[in-house]
């Protein structure tokens, strides 16, 4: 909506206030999809936890193949879970976490 009415301005995130409250072992994989979410509606800048090597290396474009699976399955084009594992795998989980196609549960990862 926002390029919709003020054209041209940009948006930021806080991006941990979606996994605020959760354990602090899963709140990157949270943060991380999120992102990722967010990137394909064109947000701006977001603030970011720049510790984490993984979530720095989405931001800086180097995890294409993992923003372009979340981005596909935001259009409805599910990989199935039997051909991912690892990081794209945890992507995978946690986008159905956050989209609500699955109940929310800090064990969404080990299911």
């Amino acid at each position: 909506m926002l390029p919709d009415i003020a054209p041209g301005a940009g948006s930021t995130v806080g991006l941990s206030n979606v996994s605020n409250g959760v354990a602090d072992h899963l709140r990157k994989y949270l943060d991380r999809t999120y992102l990722i979410m967010l990137m394909k509606y064109g947000i701006s800048t977001a603030i970011v936890n720049s510790y984490d090597a993984e979530l720095m290396a989405i931001c800086k474009g180097e995890r294409q193949e993992h923003v372009d699976m979340v981005h596909a399955m935001m259009d409805g084009n599910d990989p199935g879970i039997s051909s991912l594992s690892g990081v794209a795998l945890e992507h995978y989980k946690t986008y159905k976490a956050l989209s609500g196609q699955i109940v929310f549960s800090e064990s969404w990862l080990e299911l």
